[in-house]
């Protein structure tokens, strides 16, 4: 649907209290070359000015936001919010002479909790695709390791043995300390941090899935040591984190040890999701990948299991 210029708006019922994640699905209409920018309001608290807002080129995903790779990207815009009022109002304010937003999609969902958005698995980019072999993991961090040449962690290969197991699934990736992945035995610690500002942290809660070659022997948040488990080369076994969340900046950490006494395969692979309470103000705006639908529902997937 074509929205000329120069503001369109629509609305949508909620319930006080509720929280709701609703999402504007945005792709380029010309070339990916940056036109049709327009300002996007979304005012969830009843009559007065908009809550939040963002400014996106519809033309363009290169610029920050959404800030991907690909000016042609297909993304998603997802409000999440606690209703205070009786309707949510979204305005589409074009910017350009004659421009016009071009709506391929908008959706309004009850949730339970909002997730938690900082939160990435392994293995995957800013959008949650995944990454090419030998590429930086953006979100992981290889911080101790039995070589000290050894300080990235990376994209890896997967090896045959744990693709029969588990195949990568678009959702995570394996990392490790070298790509290929033949590295010397010892213990490898892997460390992401996610952030809570807006979200009670004690309403916080993971659920954590770990494949790794060989062994998982600690999984600490914020230094505590949680309780956890691993289903060996596959995702098969996820537990959940409850407690120990603080304010702000937290940090998560896998300890994975390589066995033998010369280099062999070594890797992890962590699909992880979180959900926590909303401060009632503010909501938040996020931007994600197409790619990440598949996580957040191959998350719920697996939660029951957990």
């Amino acid at each position: 649907m074509r929205m000329a210029p120069p503001r369109s708006r629509f609305r949508t019922s909620t319930r006080a209290s509720k929280y709701y994640d609703v999402r504007v699905y945005v792709r380029s209409w010309g070339g990916g070359g940056g036109g049709r920018t327009s300002n996007i309001t979304f005012d969830a608290d009843g009559a007065g000015p908009g809550t939040n807002a963002v400014t996106l080129q519809e033309d363009g995903a290169l610029p920050n936001p959404p800030g991907f790779a690909d000016g042609n990207q297909a993304y998603i815009l997802s409000y999440q919010f606690r209703a205070t009022a009786e309707d949510l109002t979204i305005e589409f304010e074009q910017l350009g002479a004659n421009a016009s937003w071009h709506q391929y999609g908008l959706s309004n969902e009850e949730v339970e909790r909002p997730i938690i958005p900082t939160l990435y698995s392994t293995g995957v980019d800013d959008s949650r695709a995944i990454l090419t072999p030998g590429t930086p993991d953006p979100h992981y961090e290889l911080t101790s390791a039995p070589d000290p040449g050894l300080t990235e962690a990376l994209k890896i290969t997967p090896h045959t043995v744990w693709i029969g197991a588990d195949p990568e699934d678009g959702n995570s990736g394996w990392i490790g300390a070298s790509e290929p992945y033949i590295a010397p035995p010892g213990t490898y610690t892997y460390e992401t941090t996610f952030d809570t500002t807006g979200f009670w942290p004690d309403t916080a809660e993971l659920t954590v899935a770990v494949a790794c070659d060989d062994s998982l022997t600690g999984v600490y948040l914020n230094g505590n040591l949680v309780s956890f488990s691993s289903g060996g080369y596959t995702l098969n076994n996820p537990f959940t984190i409850t407690s120990g969340f603080v304010y702000g900046i937290n940090t998560l950490e896998f300890l994975v040890n390589n066995g033998g006494t010369a280099s062999n395969p070594h890797g992890l692979r962590v699909e992880v999701w979180g959900t926590a309470e909303v401060v009632p103000e503010p909501s938040s705006i996020l931007l994600l990948g197409l790619a990440g639908v598949g996580l957040l529902l191959a998350g719920r997937r697996r939660r029951p299991r957990g």
